[in-house]
């Protein structure tokens, strides 16, 4: 994870999962696995997620891993920038949890300064999440919990501020409520109870225990099923359970959810926590006392003490429930998709984009973009349309098949990026096929973004020297071209490519840079 980055499109990089699996073509010479096998082979959030293979290539072990200690990052970032998340897996792998895209997409939510860029080579699971109504319900709890829970201070303030270098106070201040959100979602104090079997979140359609309301009002008005690891601790909306004098590891009648018969007693030996009328005051058993003014059985009346305490924690529960969580101007009410989010789509050529760009189109995104990087092969776009909805990817024209006056308009692709590959094993891109998608672009109105040759630069043989002189078409770095490796060199007629590396290569296309943004032309 940096706060800066060389990816062009791009300002900074979040990594909260890392791990991922070779999916199709474009994967090969991933930069991330070979990363994870190098470089960043003993980093404990890289470390035996990829290996060398006897060929020499580095290949994903399919295991992914959530690192914790980045969830709350780019609530730390007071400047807005883009963020391209998960830069070093995918978001929407199969193994990845819901739960943990939960938490990825609720700092989004309280993150609107920053834009956020999710690229997935799993556009289908994506499609399914961000349409799902069960996925908007449990985002907006932890949304609302990271707002309004009680403030933890069990959490390191170094490490929340952001560490050494940041000793401002009014940094320190501007910063506090995107600190406050995340020491809520990392430690998970103030999280709705769960289950330790449900794996964090419920999707059995119920709210989980310690979350109530009456059930006229209906599930999924707030959606209150979630929960963020952690402790297991009722959110009861400032009723805090009364836990002075609590033995350790113990907890209270209402905590537990036993029965009457199975309810503990005194919290601590010859001593009893509050009462209905001194709800804050430790009493003693002789404090009890009955009608002959004898002093009541003190194991009945902790058993008295403890019902009352469950019946007041549901009687709160219920009234802070139906209060805050459901009514209209609940803040936790999310606009969804978030306005903030960026989701898109890798493809390498026209199978992957016909197989890959419908799921994207049909998926609901502020912003829907493409990145054809690798780009091993030509992609037409004119070509993808998406099933069931008669929808063309660059324009959005919506046809029924009834004539011209059954066309309408719906949704889009609002962005191209185009590059080619870079590194050990790099195959190289035509110029035919970065310029064919930007006409396709210019001609319909998308935003193009031209990343990068990569390794293989694109030049020509000359004819009036029978093909022996080979000439690049862009101005690239300087290079000595008796020492250049050419890509084939017995073709004396047409494109050839120089292997001058990323850098020399440059990211010019017809003597220009093309850096358009969605709603951005430049």
């Amino acid at each position: 994870m940096a706060d800066h980055t060389h990816i062009e499109w791009t300002d900074a990089t979040w990594n909260p999962i890392t791990g991922c699996t070779l999916v199709s073509e474009g994967c090969r010479h991933c930069y991330a696995a070979t990363l994870a096998a190098t470089r960043l082979k003993n980093i404990p959030s890289r470390a035996g997620l990829a290996r060398m293979n006897a060929a020499g290539e580095a290949k994903f072990t399919g295991e992914v891993r959530f690192n914790e200690q980045w969830i709350d990052q780019p609530l730390r970032w007071r400047k807005p920038r883009r963020i391209f998340v998960c830069a070093h897996s995918d978001l929407f792998h199969e193994a990845v949890p819901d739960e943990w895209i939960d938490r990825i997409f609720a700092v989004m939510a309280l993150a609107p300064q920053h834009t956020f860029q999710c690229l997935s080579k799993r556009p289908e699971r994506m499609q399914a999440y961000l349409s799902d109504s069960a996925t908007v319900a449990r985002v907006a709890a932890l949304v609302y919990i990271s707002r309004h829970g009680q403030r933890d201070n069990s959490v390191d303030e170094r490490a929340l501020s952001g560490g050494p270098g940041r000793d401002n106070l009014a940094d320190r201040e501007a910063a506090r409520p995107g600190r406050d959100a995340g020491r809520r979602l990392l430690s998970g104090r103030d999280h709705i109870a769960m289950p330790a079997s449900s794996g964090g979140v419920s999707n059995a359609g119920r709210l989980p225990t310690g979350l109530r309301h009456d059930g006229s009002v209906e599930d999924n008005d707030i959606g209150a099923q979630a929960c963020v690891g952690g402790d297991e601790r009722a959110y009861t909306c400032g009723h805090d359970y009364q836990s002075q004098g609590r033995g350790e590891g113990e907890q209270s009648a209402g905590e537990l959810g036993v029965s009457d018969d199975e309810r503990a007693a005194s919290p601590r030996a010859g001593c009893f926590v509050g009462s209905a009328s001194s709800p804050d005051r430790l009493e003693t058993p002789e404090d009890e006392v009955d009608g002959s003014g004898c002093a009541a059985n003190p194991r009945e009346a902790s058993e008295r003490r403890a019902r009352d305490r469950h019946s007041r924690s549901i009687r709160n529960e219920d009234e802070c429930n139906q209060r805050d969580l459901h009514r209209q101007d609940l803040d936790a009410r999310l606009n969804w998709p978030l306005p903030n989010v960026w989701l898109g789509t890798s493809v390498e050529d026209q199978a992957t984009a016909e197989a890959r760009i419908p799921h994207l189109l049909a998926t609901p995104a502020a912003v829907r973009f493409v990145s054809a990087e690798p780009l091993l092969g030509p992609v037409d776009m004119d070509a993808i349309l998406a099933p069931d909805m008669g929808i063309y990817a660059l324009t959005g024209i919506r046809s029924d098949g009834s004539g011209p006056s059954g066309f309408s308009q719906g949704p889009r692709l609002d962005w191209v990026i185009v590059g080619g590959e870079s590194g050990p094993g790099a195959r190289p891109m035509h110029p035919g096929w970065a310029r064919s998608l930007r006409d396709q672009c210019q001609a319909a109105g998308v935003a193009y973004f031209f990343k990068q040759w990569g390794e293989w630069a694109p030049a020509l043989h000359d004819p009036e020297h029978d093909g022996y002189i080979l000439r690049q078409t862009e101005n690239v770095g300087q290079f000595d071209s008796w020492k250049a490796t050419v890509f084939d060199p017995n073709r004396l007629e047409g494109v050839n490519w120089r292997r001058l590396g990323k850098s020399r290569a440059g990211r010019l296309l017809d003597g220009r840079e093309w850096n358009q943004m969605p709603g951005v032309r430049a």
